[in-house]
């Protein structure tokens, strides 16, 4: 999938795509870069900013296995060819669980926020679960992202959890 945006007087070319196993290591140093930014700026997706960058490349190197054995699948958003956001879905193998995939870690650079990148990159992992069979899709998500991001994407609240998550001040934070 090609987006192509215009940006002032220039064209921006975007592409929201499955990242291949083979190229992951490749792409680890900028995600890397790009989890911690997205920390920084107030989103969660499992750490408390200040990011220690050794932690993000622990997690992203932790992933090559389940993107090899098919169990995680990593698509990416690419502007002009550099990895600027990126989402997952992970497939429980469980018999009883093979109908659904968790959505995690969606984030988009700063750069790219508000225009539609986000909505494309989603619309690209339900694309992809469903050609794996998946029908449900479950994710965890903060308010306000979840009424005001997931929702009009079709997404339902099915409870919320209350201090399920730790903010920076180690209060805790419903999800």
């Amino acid at each position: 999938r090609r987006v192509g945006e215009a940006l002032g007087a220039t064209r921006m070319a975007i592409e929201i795509r499955t990242v291949r196993p083979d190229e992951f290591p490749s792409l680890v140093p900028a995600l890397v870069d790009l989890l911690i930014a997205t920390v920084d700026d107030g989103a969660s997706l499992g750490f408390i900013p200040p990011v220690v960058p050794a932690a993000a490349w622990k997690y992203w190197i932790g992933l090559g296995p389940e993107l090899a054995a098919g169990s995680r699948l990593l698509v990416g958003v690419f502007s002009d060819g550099q990895v600027a956001g990126s989402g997952q879905l992970w497939f429980p193998s469980l018999p009883n669980a093979r109908h659904r995939a968790d959505v995690q870690k969606i984030f988009i650079d700063r750069t790219l926020r508000g225009r539609g990148v986000g909505a494309s990159l989603m619309t690209a992992l339900h694309e992809s679960a469903r050609q794996r069979g998946r029908s449900l899709l479950l994710l965890n998500a903060r308010r306000p992202v979840a009424d005001r991001f997931y929702k009009p994407l079709g997404y339902k609240e099915v409870g919320v959890i209350p201090g399920y998550s730790l903010g920076s001040r180690g209060e805790r934070i419903d999800t």
